[in-house]
């Protein structure tokens, strides 16, 4: 569930002073640790390795899915980001827009109410 906001993920980016490079060469040697760990034919621990890597590959790609100032004055203004009361849903609607962009195939848009709307 994403925030409203212009930090609609929480811990999304980098801690200060570590470079994405750094991040990079640390899992690099995580998944060299858990290769030279894995008992062959352990399916579950491979699953769950995979879907470790699929999350850090996630969390790399998220922030430029989830940066809206390279989009145009025009698109923003047709998506009602700066004007109330339009805002709020049409900047998760964009959000949404991105995300099926870059292969995410289950979206619901909703706003107003409920723990979404936590800043």
């Amino acid at each position: 569930m994403l925030r409203g906001g212009s930090q609609p993920v929480r811990n999304l980016n980098l801690l200060p002073g570590v470079t994405l490079s750094q991040r990079r060469e640390t899992m690099r040697l995580v998944q060299d640790l858990n290769a030279a760990s894995l008992p062959p034919g352990d399916e579950e621990l491979s699953a769950r390795i995979r879907s470790y890597e699929l999350a850090f590959r996630m969390q790399t790609e998220a922030p430029r899915t989830f940066d809206l100032s390279g989009e145009t004055r025009q698109t923003l203004d047709r998506y009602g980001l700066g004007a109330e009361p339009t805002d709020d849903y049409g900047r998760r609607c964009l959000l949404a827009r991105r995300l099926v962009e870059n292969g995410v195939r289950f979206i619901t848009v909703i706003s107003g109410g409920g723990s979404a709307n936590t800043q």
